[in-house]
């Protein structure tokens, strides 16, 4: 812009340039807010029953998750992804790489206490601070064998006698 007075003096030239920011991470419609169907898709690997059963774990006893981000949500590579387990422990922060964009993240995930949710939370936050809708998934814990086992007290000889009761 440049200014003149009424006795025709002119000001030097001023400039100003500003950066307009219109990706969203998790942005699914393009209006520039995140969108709930936007955010990262959490995945653990529990058979589709939500219960991690010992057939679920690794030869490490964890279980895997895996984080996929949905195509044209406003993720971008450089985007930082931040994936927790249910005791806010972050397994995973770094920038998203292309192969992340396509194929997603898989993690090892230590499952919570017998009976308890394990739970997995990803959100990512784009170079100016916007942030994704968080992603999440939860399974139940069932670790433990649940069968019964009977014994019965026969003297070892597969006959209940007098003297076996109450033994």
């Amino acid at each position: 812009a440049v200014v003149t007075d009424p006795q025709g003096n002119t000001s030097p030239e001023g400039k100003d340039n500003s950066t307009v920011d219109l990706v969203v991470p998790g942005d699914v419609d393009g209006d520039g807010e995140k969108d709930l169907t936007g955010a990262p898709v959490v995945e653990i690997n529990d058979g589709d029953d939500g219960v991690i059963n010992p057939s679920d774990l690794n030869a490490d006893g964890t279980v895997d998750a895996k984080v996929t981000f949905p195509k044209d949500a406003g993720y971008s590579v450089g985007d930082t992804v931040v994936i927790k387990d249910q005791d806010g422990t972050e397994l995973v922060k770094r920038p998203l790489t292309a192969e992340d964009l396509e194929n997603g993240i898989t993690v090892k995930v230590t499952p919570a206490a017998e009976g308890e949710d394990t739970v997995v939370t990803a959100v990512v936050t784009d170079p100016q601070g916007n942030t994704s809708p968080e992603g999440k998934d939860n399974s139940s814990v069932d670790l433990v064998d649940g069968a019964i086992t009977v014994e019965i007290n026969d003297g070892d000889d597969g006959v209940i006698n007098p003297s076996d009761l109450n033994a």
